[in-house]
């Protein structure tokens, strides 16, 4: 179980990793980047409602004092929706040389989604959660001072993750 989970917290720290790098290398501050500001693609609308969806998913658990079941949904979102599949739908959008409206909203969509993450994060791995949120943002001292996240209901989409969910099954129906 151990390493099991040290596999899945790697993977974790790595996508983290993986935007951290491409936005020192553009020297893009994520704290300017807004999801508000960009015009998202589909992929994009996608994985931002996956976030909100899990957001409640965690908050209810919560609530509900079922710890395991609201750590495991953030980690398997991260893991599965946003590092297996997202970002690697993405990166030939953040390999471009030149700045463009589609690269700037990869990036403020991985700003968002991580944030959030290491504020859901916080109560489970502290470390992993400070050491995301001071790359990424850092605005308070402490990961830990800020409230648990509100579901955007703004943000989600049922039909859109539906289409979505649909296509990842055609989509390994067909890798296998």
């Amino acid at each position: 179980g151990v390493v099991e989970a040290q596999r899945r917290l790697n993977i974790v720290w790595n996508v983290h990793k993986f935007a951290d790098q491409y936005m020192s290398i553009d020297d893009v501050d994520p704290t300017s980047l807004s999801v508000d500001d960009v015009e998202l693609e589909v992929i994009d609308q996608w994985i931002l409602s996956r976030m909100e969806s899990v957001t409640a998913t965690m908050t209810e658990a919560m609530e509900g004092y079922n710890s395991h079941e609201a750590l495991t949904a953030v980690i398997d979102f991260l893991t599965e929706d946003f590092s297996r599949f997202y970002i690697q739908t993405i990166r030939s959008r953040v390999w471009e040389e030149t700045e463009s409206p589609t690269k700037q909203a990869a990036y403020a969509t991985m700003a968002r989604v991580l944030t959030q993450c290491a504020r859901l994060l916080a109560p489970f791995t502290p470390c992993i959660a400070e050491a995301i949120y001071q790359e990424l943002d850092g605005s308070t001292e402490t990961v830990h001072m800020l409230s648990w996240p509100e579901s955007d209901g703004q943000l989600r989409d049922a039909e859109l993750e539906a289409q979505m969910e649909t296509l990842r099954e055609v989509e390994e129906a067909g890798a296998n």
